[in-house]
């Protein structure tokens, strides 16, 4: 009987023992599988983390350029306005210019018709006085 019982007993173990290794080579191959999946899930966080470093990188090139561009506008705006005064003034001037020449030419005109008619009374008194 104790042999009996000592095959049972022995085989419950050995029973036991295969459950347990199968246990065991499950367990495993779970944790294969989990490790697999950390392993991935790393490589992605990888790549995440670069991806976001280069998206900061970009959102910053880009703040500098808009900080640029922004800054290019305002000198744009600046230099249209002082353009606008320079044209402003420049046709003052054409204006001006063009008043004074033609001021320049009436008193040209007024000056030749003085001397014509001085010359014109000097030679009529000749005449008068020839006639005499």
């Amino acid at each position: 009987i104790f042999q009996n019982e000592s095959k049972v007993e022995t085989k419950e173990m050995m029973d036991r023992v295969r459950a347990l290794n199968d246990d065991k080579n499950k367990i495993k191959s779970e944790n294969n599988n989990l490790n697999e999946t950390i392993q991935k899930m790393n490589k992605t966080y990888r790549e995440a983390t670069k991806k976001e470093e280069e998206l900061r990188r970009v959102k910053d090139s880009l703040e500098t350029e808009q900080q640029k561009s922004g800054s290019m506008k305002a000198d744009l705006n600046n230099t249209k306005l002082k353009l606008e005064n320079e044209q402003r003034l420049s046709f003052q001037l054409q204006s001006q210019l063009q008043s004074s020449r033609d001021q320049d030419m009436t008193a040209v005109k007024s000056l030749k018709l003085r001397c014509l008619k001085t010359e014109f009374d000097g030679k009529s008194t000749f005449c008068i006085v020839l006639k005499s």
